[in-house]
């Protein structure tokens, strides 16, 4: 029986990843900052705050596979903190997997390691820009380090960077989205794109690589088939429920403005709130496509009418 360890087990990807594994028959650990998974079976826990505290001596004994999930991509955070967790916690786990002699270790980066994008053009793996976020620089570090563990031992790595993850439960600035799109308010601006992924097709991404001991370090972006605009996903959950599309839109400048003075107002650094938004990141799949049998199958559409109740539901239990 293949055996995994997994690190951020209880989180939007980790748990239903855990639980995949579970059912499919491998013996699965976790390590985590405190707690334990709530998912049954023989599922061993270990306790240990990454970059902090030491790794249990006996978490990596027998283990072939380490899948390491846990970060955070909390933008208040300061860089030596990012640092901390995503660079040097993921560096810390991977140096001991090597030495415990795990023959895989399956890393979830960010397309945020790659920067912010200076165009509408299609990203592939090497399109790295200088201007990553605290948390971008940290996840290219962890990258560049986990290369050079590679390079010194036996053990394989396998890099991800997924786009915008979504699935049933809305998060972030796509919450944020959904909220406002349920709402009888003016049409949002038809400016950028943003490539996402279903969180379905990133954990058959990760499950590829499971029990597939692999040599060497390779990187691969995780993204779907379509990229969707702000306006487009306002749109489309609107359709979804049943209504028109707005038939007054926000000018541009208009919302620049706002949100400009959003930015100002929380003292916020690095890319814009505007530039989130309605920016362009548009990024290809196409290397993990012509080296595995993985292909997107998923699309946004999809999963509105769930995520749209869910908002709802919040908001109703807010009001």
């Amino acid at each position: 029986m293949s055996s995994c360890l997994i690190t951020g087990a209880s989180g939007f990807v980790g748990r239903p990843l855990l639980e995949a594994l579970v059912e499919s028959g491998y013996a699965c650990r976790t390590l985590q900052r405190s707690g334990s998974s709530s998912v049954g079976g023989e599922v061993q826990h270990y306790v240990a705050n990454l970059g902090v505290d030491p790794i249990p001596e006996d978490s990596l004994a027998g283990v072939e596979t380490v899948i390491h999930l846990a970060g955070t991509a909390h933008t208040d955070y300061s860089g030596e903190e990012h640092d901390r967790v995503h660079r040097a916690g993921t560096l810390q786990l991977a140096a001991a997997a090597a030495e415990a002699g795990v023959q895989h270790f399956i890393y979830m980066s960010s397309v945020k390691a790659m920067g912010e994008s200076d165009g509408d053009g299609l990203r592939i793996e090497a399109s790295i820009a200088a201007d990553a976020s605290p948390y971008g620089q940290a996840k290219r570090a962890a990258e560049l380090g986990l290369a050079d563990i590679a390079a010194a031992s036996n053990m394989g790595v396998t890099v991800l960077r997924p786009a915008l993850v979504y699935g049933f439960e809305a998060k972030g600035n796509l919450a944020t989205l959904l909220r406002y799109s349920i709402k009888p308010l003016p049409g949002l601006p038809r400016l950028g794109a943003r490539s996402m992924v279903a969180l379905e097709d990133l954990l058959a991404a990760v499950s590829l690589f499971v029990g597939r001991p692999l040599p060497g370090y390779r990187c691969y972006i995780v993204s779907g088939a379509d990229a969707y605009s702000s306006r487009d996903i306002q749109e489309l959950s609107r359709h979804a429920l049943g209504r028109p599309a707005p038939s007054v839109t926000v000018p541009s400048w208009m919302c620049r403005a706002i949100l400009a003075a959003v930015d100002v107002i929380r003292h916020k650094e690095g890319a814009s709130t505007f530039q989130r938004v309605f920016g362009a990141e548009l990024f290809s799949s196409a290397a993990l496509q012509a080296d595995t049998e993985w292909r997107p199958m998923r699309n946004l559409e999809s999963y509105l009418p769930t995520m749209l109740a869910a908002v709802a539901e919040r908001e109703n239990a807010h009001a």
